[in-house]
């Protein structure tokens, strides 16, 4: 419970950077993220539902992408015929896979 270490009254590792912010919510399972094989339609529905404009990829819980909304748009950008063909093409054709990590 985040409450109780806020208050002191138990411990979770603290680092005292954004990484303290972020692994709270990966921690609590409130993370949102995608398949590498989920269709770009439900990438981008679920970026909409959770007010964010990316996502993590995740493969079997290892982070092998990430996938924005300017991916997604440039990849199903082009002529109207096809257009939802590849909306429901997979994250993996539109995300950014070369990431620097620290």
């Amino acid at each position: 419970d985040f409450w109780l270490a806020e208050q002191g009254l138990a411990e979770h590792e603290q680092h005292g950077d954004l990484r303290d912010l972020v692994m709270r919510t990966h921690r609590t399972g409130d993370t949102v993220f995608v398949g590498p094989d989920e269709s770009l339609l439900n990438a981008y529905g679920r970026m909409r539902r959770s007010d964010v404009s990316q996502l993590p990829v995740l493969d079997n819980g290892k982070l092998v992408g990430i996938v924005d909304e300017s991916d997604i748009l440039a990849h199903v950008d082009g002529p109207y015929d096809g257009r939802w063909e590849r909306f429901n093409g997979p994250v993996r054709t539109a995300m950014t896979s070369n990431l620097h990590t620290l």
